[in-house]
Order: structure tokens, then C-alpha cells, then sequence
């Protein structure tokens, strides 16, 4: 089970110089585990899709603990949002 985080950096990889962010909504209003975010620009609208994963990270020798009872960890989970998906609309999305 992924835990929900109360805030994210959204790094929209579609955004250029002349899109803005028009409308950003969680898919379920209690669960903030899929976001999804439509940007506006001169030449129509692009919908991206965002999920919340769960990634396993390498930790360095260095960092990890010094436990004599069992092996250390040499992963560290954890929690980002990922785009899944990308549509290209040719009209805009207007905010409600």
C-alpha cells in the first residue's frame, strides 16, 4: 500500500514556453495516488496522466546500517509520481 504524500513537485515534461497549466485534479478526491494535469497552448491542449510508484533506489555501502542480526538493505524504497500517459488535444481545456 502506498501512502499518500501531502504535496509533490509536478514537473510537467510537456510544459514549454508557451503552455500554462490550465486545470490539475486528482483522479479520486480522497486518494491523491493519480493526477491528472492539462496544459494549454497555441496549438491545443496536452492531458498527462500521473501515477504515484513506489521505486526501489540503490543505497551506497556507506549508508546503509550496521545491523549485526541480518544483511543490510541494499535498496531503499521509494515514493514518486510518474507520467503514464500523454494525449494531444487539438482544442483547450478551460478551468471549471
Amino acid at each position: 500500500m502506498i501512502s499518500s504524500i501531502s504535496s509533490t513537485y509536478c514537473c510537467c515534461l510537456s510544459l514549454s514556453s508557451d503552455r500554462h497549466v490550465a486545470q490539475l485534479k486528482f483522479v479520486v478526491r480522497e486518494d491523491a495516488d493519480s493526477l491528472v494535469v492539462a496544459a494549454n497552448g497555441d496549438n491545443g491542449c496536452l492531458v498527462e496522466i500521473w501515477e504515484l510508484r513506489e521505486k526501489p533506489l540503490p543505497i551506497h555501502k556507506l549508508f546503509q546500517s550496521k545491523s549485526h542480526s541480518s544483511q543490510p538493505e541494499p535498496f531503499k524504497t521509494v515514493v514518486s509520481y510518474a507520467m503514464t500517459e500523454l494525449f494531444n488535444l487539438s482544442y483547450l481545456v478551460y478551468v471549471m
